[in-house]
């Protein structure tokens, strides 16, 4: 018997009702960045992914369609929650507790260890709900700083030095068990440090490994008194320099970013002057930033998501 028998409200969607799924997603997303602030076409292909690789799931409440999910089940031992979501008129009823449990017992089906979900940190409700539910917060989310290039504070006194990474010579393995794995230990203890290793890190090697080999993303150590202290990622998209960051904990500070920057501003790009530097970090990195509102950096807030997860 597969689960959603078991629960009288929840039925899967079928591919003629897909237009009313996908609207009673943006209704109710609709203060999340990916799908108010993408263009058409970026939603029309996020739309189709949904459509093509979730298992999507009405809650249907007397004739009327009340709750969507979404469900990612091909994720390694886990089940991803890609979308949960109740009508405004209908919450604080249970329907959102219901579609949780559906979702665990359809984990227990296939046989799943773990539940995860991203959530935008600045829904409190919704975090305290899933911390309630059972649900840590892994590496406290990411969030996005970013940089106009004229206003990066070049200090030629600076003993950081950015070392391009050869994939063919160095253990590219090791580096990031050692930054990636260190700093998800720090920000949240074993249970999340073991959650990360088993189901996050064996998707997310492979797919920097093949970025860099393919040229699409370049890796620099990072060096301070010919000490290893970090790792970056970037790409160049036009006018914009993308940038992954990870650093020892004890390093990290305003001055550091300052000098990453000066020190990025100075390599080399293939697609034309770059404008800005935008770096994707952990919020815990950014809130430990005095005085950022002092700074040249712009915090985008609305990007702040946080991952949790559950072991079942």
């Amino acid at each position: 018997m597969v689960v959603w028998q078991l629960y009288s409200g929840v039925r899967v969607v079928k591919w003629y009702e897909w237009s009313k799924f996908k609207k009673s997603m943006i209704r109710n997303l609709s203060d999340d960045p990916e799908i108010s602030q993408s263009n058409f076409f970026i939603r029309f292909l996020m739309f189709i992914w949904f459509r093509l690789k979730a298992e999507n799931y009405f809650y249907i409440k007397d004739g009327e369609i009340v709750g969507i999910l979404s469900l990612g089940t091909d994720r390694g031992d886990q089940i991803f929650i890609y979308t949960i979501a109740v009508e405004p008129t209908f919450r604080k009823q249970g329907i959102g507790k219901a579609l949780m449990t559906f979702s665990e017992e359809r984990a227990a089906e296939l046989k799943k260890n773990y539940m995860a979900l991203v959530v935008m940190s600045r829904n409190i409700p919704a975090v305290s709900l899933y911390k309630k539910y059972g649900y840590s917060i892994v590496g406290e989310g990411t969030t996005y700083l970013s940089l106009a290039a004229d206003k990066i504070q070049f200090d030629k006194t600076h003993s950081l030095e950015l070392r391009k990474f050869d994939i063919n010579n160095g253990d590219l393995l090791s580096i990031l068990k050692q930054f990636i794995l260190g700093e998800i230990e720090i920000i949240s203890g074993k249970d999340g440090l073991e959650y990360f290793e088993k189901i996050r890190f064996p998707e997310y090697y492979p797919g920097i490994k093949k970025s860099i080999q393919k040229g699409k993303r370049f890796m620099y150590s990072i060096y301070k008194n010919d000490n290893l202290v970090g790792f970056l990622l970037f790409s160049d998209n036009k006018n914009t320099r993308n940038v992954v960051l990870y650093s020892q904990a004890d390093i990290w500070n305003i001055d550091f970013l300052n000098n990453i920057s000066d020190s990025l501003g100075k390599l080399p790009s293939s697609s034309g002057k770059i404008n800005k530097l935008k770096f994707k970090l952990s919020i815990s990195k950014v809130e430990r930033i005095e005085n950022l509102d002092q700074t040249d950096f712009d915090w985008d807030i609305a990007t702040n998501k946080l991952l949790m997860f559950r072991k079942l």
